[in-house]
């Protein structure tokens, strides 16, 4: 058991890789328009926590979100940064940071993603919760 449990702590630096590549791959379909691409991103059983909103439960309703949101805001130009990666068994932790562009303009937060890895062996979120930082006077 511990031999397994220190495999798996060290190969953080190959899930960080993992999660980063995915989360470029379905930033960029969310950034083409193509919100159900960007959803698959999600576990089938996935919540979100919006800020000052109830959760969201289910991949679908998680994509009917989303489209709602990037219509309503015109969400556009979406980047994630991963700042930490912790790997317990078949979840991961990820705090990070987002940027995108409204019709209101800029947009900047804080975010963590709970990962769970499905049985073969991809990555995807599985709880998400972000908050908005204050705007900064310009």
């Amino acid at each position: 058991m511990r031999a397994q449990f220190e495999a798996e702590v060290s190969d953080v630096d190959g899930v960080r890789r993992a999660i980063e590549a995915t989360n470029a791959r379905h930033t960029q379909a969310f950034n083409q328009g193509d919100v159900p691409g960007f959803a698959r991103v999600y576990t089938e059983d996935a919540r979100i926590l919006p800020p000052d909103q109830e959760p969201v439960d289910g991949r679908a309703a998680i994509e009917q979100f989303w489209a709602g949101a990037a219509q309503q805001l015109g969400i556009r130009d979406l980047r994630l940064t991963s700042d930490e990666v912790e790997v317990v068994g078949e979840r991961a932790y990820e705090q990070g940071r987002f940027e995108f562009a409204t019709a209101q303009g800029p947009a900047r937060g804080k975010y963590i993603v709970i990962w769970q890895r499905e049985p073969g062996g991809e990555w995807r979120w599985h709880r998400d919760i972000w908050n908005l930082s204050p705007t900064q006077p310009g």
